[in-house]
């Protein structure tokens, strides 16, 4: 089947291989959902520019070929409220900082300053081996393609592009 898979793939996105390959691995045996995927795919022949509209949104999205997004959804970040409290707190310290050596006129207020762009350099580093931020990138990129998608007008692909 994987063969089956490579000679037939022809999509624009990490999500359309997922559905390709579910759709080759799990065949459909009710033929009223046969009959209207048959429809679907007709529509797709016969509108041209409904189908250039939908692989340009898919082509968007592109690819995760490390499939960082389904290793953060599988578990791999946990979540620490101590971390957040402690980051919320440090991403109002500059201001802070910035705003006392104004007021007070204390150079030693920048200096602490300079102080604290190092420690947040080195959490940064620290922290970025935990956090799968291309995961969040393509997550992000999936829900700017699902908004894409549902502003598109079409009567026969309605139901689906409500429940987008």
């Amino acid at each position: 089947m994987d063969e089956v898979f490579n000679e037939v793939d022809r999509t624009y996105s990490s999500a359309g291989e997922s559905v390709l390959y579910t759709m080759l691995r799990n065949p459909m045996m009710d033929e009223e959902k046969i009959n209207k995927r048959s429809n679907i795919i007709d529509l797709f022949n016969n509108d041209l520019d409904l189908t250039i509209k939908l692989r340009c949104i898919f082509f968007k999205l592109g690819f995760d070929n490390k499939n960082r997004l389904i290793e953060m959804i599988n578990g791999l970040l946990s979540v620490n409220k101590t971390k957040f409290y402690i980051y919320s707190f440090l991403g109002v310290l500059p201001v802070i900082l910035i705003l006392s050596a104004i007021l007070f006129r204390q150079p030693y207020f920048m200096v602490i300053l300079t102080f604290y762009v190092y420690i947040i350099i080195h959490i940064h580093i620290k922290e970025s081996v935990n956090i799968k931020a291309l995961g969040l990138v393509y997550l992000r990129d999936l829900i700017t393609g699902a908004k894409s998608l549902s502003k598109v007008e079409n009567d026969e692909l309605k139901v689906y592009l409500e429940e987008i």
